[in-house]
């Protein structure tokens, strides 16, 4: 085929689209499971976003199923497991993890840091070894048919996205080494039970009802929400040093042969 009937490359698809309503902001991420948060093209206009809410900031902000982030099968492709052709040296799943890490982490600190209250939303499956995202939001909702999935003994990485940092803080060191080691999956309503969501929808469709649920909360005054989300963070201080140490450790195990 002649240079001048290629066919031109497709822009790669938006991993997020934006909609507004009544001070309300919605940041619905793709459904798409091959998606991994290290795909750079496609991740780098939600720091743009971030930074344009920072100037900018809604009443509040509504993350709908960030999967990308916090899906099993995003996590086997970014370690190359169950891919046809695809091998990778230790070394190589060690720098993915080391990438996906520092995403993981650069998303939590944005989302702590925004003068917005932030509401996320999940449903399917999702890897609770990489919930740091939905940890990370002022209030979090789960469709009834949630299932949070166990990676402890599948995938080959320590826990990892400053996951531990939040889960210590909940239940303290007995109950998240248990969490990590021992439950091999938690339903929506056990993730209730815990306080790792704060609301469970049951009806159908399920983004109606936890838009329900927003628009309830949007009806508080902005400098309530955040006013209390400043508070709230700001019991935490200890968090950049625990987010420092653990970058070293990442590195660590990127240097690691």
């Amino acid at each position: 085929m002649s240079p001048s009937k290629r066919k031109p490359k497709s822009a790669p698809q938006p991993v997020f689209t934006v909609e507004k309503n009544e001070g309300i902001t919605v940041l619905r991420f793709s459904e798409r499971d091959e998606l991994a948060a290290s795909d750079l093209r496609m991740i780098n206009p939600l720091w743009d976003f971030f930074d344009s809410e920072r100037q900018n900031p809604s009443h509040i902000l509504a993350l709908f199923a960030p999967r990308f982030l916090l899906n099993r099968k995003s996590l086997e492709r970014l370690l190359g497991l169950g891919q046809t052709g695809v091998e990778l040296s230790q070394h190589e799943v060690r720098a993915r993890i080391v990438r996906e890490e520092n995403i993981i982490q650069r998303f939590v600190k944005c989302v702590r840091e925004l003068p917005t209250f932030v509401v996320c939303c999940v449903h399917g499956e999702v890897a609770f070894r990489l919930m740091a995202p939905l940890l990370a939001c002022d209030y979090r909702i789960a469709s009834g048919e949630t299932v949070f999935v166990n990676t402890t003994q599948d995938l080959p990485h320590a826990p990892f996205g400053v996951m531990p940092w939040f889960l210590t803080r909940m239940f303290g060191a007995a109950k998240t080494t248990e969490l990590l080691l021992d439950t091999p999956r938690l339903s929506a309503e056990n993730a209730w039970d815990l306080g790792i969501v704060n609301h469970v929808t049951t009806s159908d469709p399920a983004e109606d009802a936890a838009l329900n649920v927003i628009r309830r909360l949007a009806s508080l005054p902005r400098s309530t929400l955040v006013g209390l989300k400043k508070a709230i963070v700001a019991s935490c201080e200890d968090f950049e040093t625990y987010v420092e140490r653990e970058s070293v450790w990442t590195q660590q195990l990127s240097d690691s042969r």
